[in-house]
């Protein structure tokens, strides 16, 4: 029994050694393997996918369909503004209020995966709005950048911020 008595604290170590292994690691997989080619591949489908209301409804100048992209806790970086979900909401009324059409070019768009829940997407390209009050300004480039994350199997953009170069700016005859 002696014999028995000296390998217990050595058992009891091993045992929590083992123990805090299995919950830190877990039976998941972990999240810094590498993706293979098909996880990026269907990653990218699944964040392009989740961008099509944000897309369409800034071409239909409908706010209420491009929110769709857009989770609730998003924070919207514009100029000098910091806007939340609220905000960015009010702000795509003034946007779409004023404005009579709008057309774009895209020039570039790449996706960035940073993990399985986190990809960045970054959109150029050439932008022309028709005002209500007739004038036409033209954005080139026009930059967009968001993240999106995927929370319960869906991807939603959380942080969005853009930058233009008006190209031209001019009233219609």
């Amino acid at each position: 029994m002696k014999k028995l008595n000296r390998f217990v604290p050595f058992l009891s170590w091993l045992f929590l050694a083992g123990a805090w292994l299995l919950l830190t690691t877990g039976c998941a997989p972990r999240e810094d393997t590498p993706l293979t080619p098909e996880e990026s591949e269907q990653i990218k489908k699944e964040v392009l996918a989740a961008g099509e209301p944000l897309m369409a409804g800034w071409l239909a100048l409908d706010g209420s369909l491009a929110l769709q992209s857009f989770a609730p806790d998003m924070v919207s970086c514009y100029d000098t503004l910091l806007l939340g979900y609220e905000d960015y909401r009010k702000s795509w009324d003034e946007y779409t209020a004023a404005r009579e059409s709008i057309r774009y070019t895209q020039i570039s768009e790449d996706l960035i995966i940073l993990t399985r829940d986190y990809v960045i997407d970054t959109w150029v390209g050439r932008v022309e709005e028709v005002m209500k009050t007739g004038e036409v300004v033209v954005y080139n480039p026009a930059r967009y950048t968001n993240v999106f994350r995927k929370r319960d199997g869906e991807w939603k953009i959380v942080f969005a911020q853009n930058t233009h170069t008006v190209e031209e700016q001019s009233a219609q005859p």
